[in-house]
């Protein structure tokens, strides 16, 4: 079985070695068969249907690389990006809601979506800098690819 890194490289090539032949012309194309692949997903979920589920799926994420692919955005770099987003995130809130003497499991979900907004502006200028300088990292490190 394939890692996860051999798989996504998988699918980049998928989508370069046709992009003459077969490929969208451009992001905003590839993300209109996403939201096509989004509601064939929606569709299956309804009927709960495992097997289509699970196919819907794949186009999905398969379309979701193209479209990165399309920006020149590295998968990893993304996701290591979210995931600070949703932690540094996630973290305010707990401690808006400490703060507030309340604990999270105890929370109805508006009011738990409250905190995460607030928890959201709280974090912004702090992800900005993140963002900046991940993008700097990013940007350098395909410039030196691309001198070398």
């Amino acid at each position: 079985m394939k890692d996860l890194n051999q798989s996504y490289n998988e699918t980049l090539k998928i989508g370069q070695s046709h992009r003459d032949v077969f490929d969208w012309p451009d992001a905003l194309a590839v993300l209109k068969k996403a939201q096509e692949e989004l509601l064939e997903l929606k569709e299956a979920i309804e009927v709960k249907r495992r097997k289509d589920i699970f196919e819907e799926t794949s186009d999905l994420v398969f379309t979701i690389v193209q479209c990165l692919r399309h920006l020149d955005i590295d998968l990893k770099n993304s996701l290591d990006f979210a995931n600070e987003k949703f932690n540094l995130r996630f973290k305010k809130m707990n401690e808006l809601i400490a703060t507030d003497q309340k604990e999270l499991g105890k929370l109805t979900l508006n009011e738990a979506e409250s905190y995460w907004t607030k928890s959201k502006k709280a974090t912004q200028n702090q992800l900005s800098e993140i963002l900046n300088s991940t993008l700097d990292s990013t940007l350098n490190s395909t410039l030196n690819s691309t001198l070398e």
